[in-house]
């Protein structure tokens, strides 16, 4: 029996409330971590999650993960293993702040790092150690803080253009002292921490600094500013190491901490580690020893996530050091010893449908190879085992279409690979050894079409894979071994376009894995072994594209797997090796792979959703 498709039946639940809960999946050393100990959390524009310990860097890419680490004898290596902050610029390029030895920037095309270390300022040798921050600003250029030097802003060719350090003689320079985190606000502003207890000003549009004092104590350089957040409200957020969080509000010009001692602002503990903000507005508090506090901007009620020893999916330790969502809403949140603890928020969005032997309205069968919705809103599944299936979401039944050779009036075999409804309502079933099928759901009843050899317009084979209406009305059945057919439903015969590979102007491979039509009405055709055709209508022929080795712009993989055109007009093709942009116009090609952030190189399918990403369907497991 023919084997492909998914295992189970999972069906997206479109919910737009979710709440944080205290459960998580982990990644820890024993699952490659280079060490449990989490400061820092980043995704960058491939995609690729980055975690940034005490000791080495690790890129994750949802299966695998790669450690970068200081190599004594390697200069293209990270200059320090201790990472504490990390920022990407416009080029791609990852800025990876380190405490021990300056700034490093790794390049991904090439997988090398370049250091900053040392700083040369008027013959003055500044050597960069310890650093605490490292961002881009509102221009693009890239302002790094070092706890002792100052502030130093370089654009992304590593140029040095600005750097800020006290002037004795400039009682509007940056102060002496410790500096601590940066965040730039909605108008450009910057802010960033000075010293133990104080919050520093630097104006977009001005060269001098402006100090707000948070608090009148004098302590010690290691009892002082931890981390920095700006809200979507444009509130300032300081975590300190022994004095709890503020809030600074800009606009008014006021200061509240939230400490373990207060009761209007109680939080579990006084180390704060970092900040972040869900989807809903609510800030997240990240402390050590506390575990993660949730301030409900609504009604300033506070709330707590930790570590919970009766339960094996709870927050695994309460020292919390990093909070992150990357750009699909995940909450990924470093630890110190835990490694980095992880939630889906659309993890729970998927409800499981499995065959059930005590539940005669359960799906038929675990191997889903089809699902489709008609247009009266009725599902259908097709199974590699279990025939068809229509599903009732109102109370989550299926009704059984199983094979009965029996009465050659029904549906004569269960292994279903495509389903397509026609502008008539008919079901269009594709089969694996059992020819092409049109069911009349109304009437419950199934026709089939076998090949004839008696007859030349007959369906040309017995293994139908893809079938399509086009805009046209016109219906092809695409199989494998024998190419595709144009159906005439009125007269119930068959037009074939068969594989010539002598004739450029004919399929290049008789095996049809998707027909695609496009928003100008062009017609594509994907193959297996013969890459992509695209339909000319008035010509009655096909173009073909195909990997040509002398052709760096050519596709580099001739098995089609799928099409789509998504709302900006773009032109993906998925394959067997990649996924691929093509340029209509030009029938040039430039290709996506696991080298690019993608999860594997076999691309099975492509969506659009309404926010424009694009989801795209591996065989990686």
């Amino acid at each position: 029996m023919l084997r492909i498709g998914v295992y189970l039946l999972l069906i997206f639940i479109p919910v737009n409330l979710f709440s944080l809960e205290n459960r998580f999946e982990y990644i820890t050393a024993e699952d490659g971590l280079s060490q449990g100990n989490i400061e820092c959390i980043f995704q960058d524009s491939r995609g690729f999650m980055w975690f940034g310990t005490f000791n080495g860097l690790n890129r994750y890419d949802g299966y695998d993960i790669r450690i970068f680490n200081h190599e004594t004898d390697d200069s293209l290596s990270l200059s320090h293993e201790h990472i504490v902050q990390m920022c990407e610029d416009a080029e791609g390029k990852l800025w990876i702040a380190t405490y021990g030895a300056g700034v490093s920037v790794y390049y991904p095309e090439t997988s090398i790092f370049r250091r900053i270390t040392t700083i040369v300022i008027e013959n003055d040798t500044i050597l960069l150690r310890q650093s605490s921050s490292v961002t881009v600003g509102p221009e693009g250029n890239i302002w790094y803080v070092d706890e002792n030097e100052g502030i130093f802003v370089y654009d992304t060719n590593l140029r040095l253009v600005k750097y800020y350090r006290n002037d004795p003689e400039n009682p509007n320079s940056i102060p002496a002292s410790y500096y601590f985190g940066l965040v730039f606000d909605k108008n450009g502003d910057g802010w960033f921490g000075v010293g133990n207890n104080m919050l520093c000003k630097k104006p977009v549009n001005s060269e001098a600094f402006q100090i707000m004092k948070f608090e009148d104590r004098t302590a010690t350089a290691d009892d002082g500013i931890k981390s920095m957040y700006i809200d979507r409200s444009g509130n300032i957020w300081i975590g300190t190491t022994s004095q709890g969080a503020y809030i600074y509000d800009p606009v008014n010009n006021t200061f509240i901490n939230y400490r373990k001692e207060s009761e209007e602002y109680h939080i579990s503990n006084n180390t704060v580690m970092a900040f972040a903000e869900d989807w809903d507005g609510n800030l997240l508090i990240g402390i050590d020893g506390g575990g993660i506090n949730i301030v409900d901007r609504n009604s300033d009620q506070i709330s707590t996530i930790h570590y919970d020893l009766g339960n094996a999916e709870t927050l695994n330790t309460n020292a919390v050091y990093a909070l992150y969502f990357d750009r699909s809403e995940n909450f990924w949140v470093g630890t110190y010893s835990g490694g980095v603890n992880f939630q889906s928020r659309y993890k729970d969005k998927f409800k499981k449908y499995q065959p059930d032997p005590l539940n005669i309205k359960s799906l038929s069968y675990k191997n889903v190879t089809a699902i489709m919705e008609d247009s009266d809103g009725e599902i259908w599944i097709g199974t590699d085992g279990g025939g068809m299936n229509k599903f009732n979401p109102a109370d989550n039944t299926f009704k059984h279409y199983r094979a009965d050779p029996s009465n050659p009036e029904w549906l004569q075999t269960d292994v279903i690979i495509h389903l397509m409804e026609d502008n008539e309502g008919d079901i269009y079933i594709a089969s694996y050894n059992h020819g092409l099928t049109i069911f009349n759901k109304h009437e419950e009843s199934f026709t089939q079409f076998l090949p004839d050899n008696n007859d030349p317009e007959s369906v040309a084979g017995i293994h139908p894979w893809y079938t399509f209406q086009d805009s046209y009305g016109i219906i092809w059945v695409g199989y494998l071994a024998v190419g595709l057919d144009q159906f005439d439903k009125a007269t119930q015969s068959f037009k074939h376009y068969e594989y010539d590979p002598d004739n450029p102007t004919t399929l290049y491979s008789p095996n049809t894995k998707i027909i695609y039509e496009d928003w100008s009405r062009e017609l594509w055709i994907g193959t297996e072994g013969g890459g992509l055709h695209k339909y000319n209508r008035e010509m009655n022929n096909f173009t073909r594209y195909y990997y040509d080795p002398e052709n760096t712009r050519s596709i580099r993989n001739d098995d089609v797997r799928a099409l789509y055109e998504d709302s900006k007009r773009r032109f993906w093709v998925g394959t067997g090796n990649g996924l691929y942009l093509m340029d209509r116009d030009s029938g040039t090609f430039s290709a996506i792979t696991i080298d690019d952030g993608l999860p594997g190189n076999t691309i099975n399918g492509i969506l659009e959703d309404s926010k424009g990403y694009l989801w795209v369907s591996t065989d990686a497991v």
